[in-house]
């Protein structure tokens, strides 16, 4: 692929590697379970009536998906 950026011609290659692209769906699954089963713990502390304040759950909430990464789609 060839763009033009400030007047220059710049080319990229780009590649697939299926080893490569398994180990990422690997490890993002993994990530999306994780995090998954943390909002059911807190989901299931709501419904238990342990956890009430809707500023509270969403403290945690907000700290259970701190540092997940955030994928556009280039399905």
């Amino acid at each position: 692929m060839e763009f033009e950026e400030n007047g220059r011609a710049k080319r990229y290659i780009v590649g697939y590697n299926s080893e490569m692209a398994e180990d990422d769906k690997t490890y993002r699954e993994s990530r999306i379970r994780r995090v998954t089963e943390k909002l059911d713990g807190i989901k299931a502390t709501v419904e238990k009536g342990k956890l009430k304040q809707k500023m509270k759950i969403a403290e945690r909430a907000g700290k259970t998906m701190k540092g997940v990464k955030r994928y556009s789609g280039f399905a």
